[in-house]
């Protein structure tokens, strides 16, 4: 969410000229797409380091994934 952050705070401003929310969402795009191409191991790990020290439950990302807002039809 740090990467999206600083260009949820500009596009807020009601003084926010497009060339430079233009730049802000290509930078975006280029950090996000770094993460899902290199980050996302780090990131687990830093998740699941922050959830070890608040007694949070880690969910386990490789399990098997049921939405309980929908009634189940026979799900594997």
């Amino acid at each position: 969410m740090g990467i999206t952050n600083e260009l949820s705070i500009a596009l807020q401003k009601k003084t926010q000229d497009i060339v430079n929310a233009i730049a802000l969402v290509q930078m975006s795009k280029q950090r996000l797409q770094m993460m899902r191409d290199d980050g996302w191991d780090s990131l687990l790990a830093e998740m699941s380091s922050f959830c070890n020290n608040h007694n949070i439950p880690f969910p386990n990302m490789s399990g098997m994934f049921v939405s309980s807002d929908r009634p189940q039809r026979k799900a594997p």
